[in-house]
Formats: structure tokens, sequence, C-alpha cells
């Protein structure tokens, strides 16, 4: 029970890290100024309205100035490379029919990111209140502008059909010009999301060069697949067994050291800069435990199914991880898993304990849940080792009686990302 409060004192602990922390920041003020220091890196939609800033690094809210969109000119988290912009947009209101309308005569100062800059041309976005993603493009020929669909409802034959007029498609077409690959059939594709407009800058580049100076990093992430192997150490911290009458075969159990061995994928999607992650894998595992007293043994051997949910801190080479897991293992061997040592005129023998041979095998199967706190050290651009702690609490049972064990496991891992770095 105390392993189990103590890691999951540990995940909160690591949960408030990764919400609360600080970030380095550059920011420049309207006087073109540039102060170094650190600030919240927040959702987007806070982030428009404006930053809260340190010069030092502190969790003390009271410590922390607000420094609206009005008070700067440009804010650079540096370890994330994100830049944001003051600009003075539209405003813009959600109407009854749940329709978005620009209001001209009405402007807002908000903070936009940049999503591409070239030394011309720059693309904007940012995130309403109302949860409406906005994007803008700034260019000699066209000034500041917002990038803007129209979608319409038609209905045909009582179908309802959506119908998108890209309006934005006209302004790239007069920006990004003399460029053969760029035609109709293209920009027909082109859609008003992230990656899809920073993409249109990426290919324009390969056949006419506009040195690129900032791509965010939200423009080109990607799933992210990973190989992990692993194996290590894993005790039985407590067990417990009854049999039908309330009988315990373990009075005093001593737990046994064992070594699992593991091999799964990770995904990150790539939704908040890959730091989530989802495990599926495969383990092998043995679990002992005696009773020298009771001469009862416990020798259990595992196939298991491995799911885990986890979030990894965004950190440069050595990232904090955390998540639950849960595992449905199936015993290997149901006949020889629980023993019993006795005398019988004068011989000793064995017994074999809960197992009904007219049980399925799958009938013969533990499921498990707990959690891991763990790091991830980077060996390069596509490699780590990942160091962890798992508490886990399996619970078996054949239909007719219960066994139930508290387990803790040390574990290395060695994880291969499949996604080739960036040249």
């Amino acid at each position: 029970m105390k392993i189990s409060f103590l890691l999951f004192f540990l995940c909160c602990s690591t949960a408030l890290f990764a919400q609360n922390k600080m970030q380095p920041v550059s920011i420049t003020d309207n006087n073109n100024q540039t102060k170094e220091g650190f600030a919240k890196l927040t959702n987007n939609i806070k982030l428009c309205a404006g930053v809260f800033y340190s010069p030092v690094m502190t969790s003390k809210a009271s410590a922390l100035q607000h420094l609206t969109a009005k008070d700067v000119k440009m804010v650079h988290f540096t370890e994330f490379n994100r830049k944001f912009y003051t600009k003075e947009v539209f405003k813009i209101y959600k109407t009854e029919e749940q329709l978005y309308r620009i209001d001209s005569t009405k402007t807002d100062t908000v903070l936009l990111e940049l999503l591409v800059g070239t030394k011309d041309t720059k693309l904007f976005a940012y995130q309403t209140k109302q949860g409406k993603k906005r994007f803008f493009i700034e260019h000699p020929k066209t000034g500041f502008l917002e990038l803007k669909e129209k979608v319409t409802t038609i209905k045909k034959d009582g179908v309802s059909y959506k119908h998108r007029n890209k309006k934005f498609v006209g302004i790239l077409k007069l920006i990004f010009t003399n460029c053969p690959t760029l035609n109709k059939l293209y920009f027909s594709k082109v859609s008003l999301a992230p990656r899809s407009l920073a993409k249109v800058f990426l290919d324009y580049n390969k056949c006419t060069p506009i040195d690129i100076e900032h791509i965010a990093p939200s423009t080109q992430e990607k799933a992210h697949l990973n190989l992990v192997l692993g194996s290590g150490v894993s005790y039985a911290l407590s067990t417990r067994n009854n049999n039908a009458k309330g009988f315990s075969y373990l009075i005093n159990p001593i737990g046994e050291f064992s070594v699992p061995a593991y091999i799964g994928v990770l995904l990150y999607p790539p939704t908040l800069r890959n730091t989530v992650f989802l495990g599926l894998g495969v383990l092998y595992n043995h679990k002992g435990t005696k009773d020298i007293e009771q001469r009862t043994k416990f020798d259990l051997h595992y196939f298991g199914f491995n799911f885990n949910l986890g979030y990894q801190v965004p950190l440069k080479k050595v990232k904090p991880f955390f998540g639950p897991e849960l595992s449905f293992n199936i015993l290997l061997n149901p006949a020889t898993a629980f023993t019993q040592q006795y005398l019988n005129i004068g011989q000793e023998r064995t017994r074999v304990l809960f197992y009904d041979p007219n049980n399925t095998p799958l009938a013969h199967h533990e499921l498990a849940f707990g959690g891991f706190v763990g790091v991830d050290i980077a060996l390069g651009k596509q490699y780590s080792t990942r160091i962890l702690v798992k508490y886990l609490h399996g619970r078996y049972s054949n239909l007719t009686r219960l066994y139930s064990t508290h387990y803790l496991e040390l574990q290395a891992q060695f994880r291969i990302n499949f996604q080739k770095p960036k040249r």
C-alpha cells in the first residue's frame, strides 16, 4: 500500500511539474527592447491574450507579471522554437446558427503564432475563445490578410452536403507564382490547416528558393512509432491467497526476484508535441513466492499483453514520463504453478493447488493494473534508454479460488524511433 501511494504521489508530482513548468522565453517590447526570462507556455487560446512572465525561474503565481498582447511586440519560447507576434485582427463572433461572423468595424490585439516565415512572407495562426482556428498571411503584394473559406450546406435529393468556397486559394496563387508544380490541381488539395498551408511554402521553396527563416514545430509534427525492447528485475512485495473456506497457504510469504522480458511499440500521436504516448506489447514474466513453514511455493510463468498510456515531459536530453498500465497475463504452467510439500507414510509428496484440468487455458489468467514512472535518456536522434519503475496489483482466478499479488518492477528499455530525424 505504501508503494502504491508513493508511485501515485510521484505521478501527480510529475504531472504538476509538466503542466506548470516555466519555459525559457525572449520578449521584445514596444520599444524594441529585448528581455530574457521565463513564461508559462499555456494553450493557444490563452496565449493569444498574453503571457505570465518572470525574469527568474519561479513557481509562485504572485511573482509573475501578466504581459498582455498590447504590452509586447514579440514572444519567443526558445526551447520549443515557438514565436508569437502582436497583430490587430478583426473581431469574430459565433452566431446562433453555429457559424462565425467577422466584424470588420472592431479589432482585437492578439498574439499570433508564426507558423512559417521567410524574408517577404509570413504565415500566422491563433485560436479564438470560440474555438475557431484563424490563419493570416503577410506579403508585400497583399499586405496583412486573413485566409478564409466559406462553408455552406447544400441539400440535394434530401441529402445535405457541405460546400467549401476556398477564398484563401486566390491569395496563395497571387503570392506563390512561377512554380509549375503549384498548379490548379495542387491548390485544389490545399486545406485551411497548419501542415497543409506550411507545405505550400516548402513545395514552393523546391522550385523557387525563398530562404525559409522559421517554421513552427506544429507544422512538421507527425506520429512517431517506436520499438521498445526491455528487461529488468521484478519482486513480489506481498502475496495473498484464499481457498473456498478462507484458508491461506501463505502465512509468511517471501517474495522472489525474477527477470521479465518485454517487446512492444509506442505510438506518439502528433498532438501536444508528441508528448503523449500509447503503448502495446507482449511480455514474459516469472513471479515466485514461497512460505517455508507451510512448505508452499507459488511459481508462476506468464505470457502477457501489456497496454499503457503515458505522458512524457518535453525536455531535451532527459525526459521524465509517467502513466497507468494494464496487463492481461496467461499462466503458462497452471498444473505446477501452485504446489505444497507434505509427508505421506514417511515419504515427501507434492500437492497441486488451485488447478482444475477441466478449465480452459484462458481461465488461468491474471489481470493486473498499476502505474509507472521513469526517465527517457536520449542516445541520439532516433535512440534512447528508458529506465522505469512499475507497480502492479495482479489478481489471478481459476473460477474457484483467488490469488492476488502486489509487485514492483525495475526495467531498462532500449527505444528505437522509426521517424527519421530532420536533416
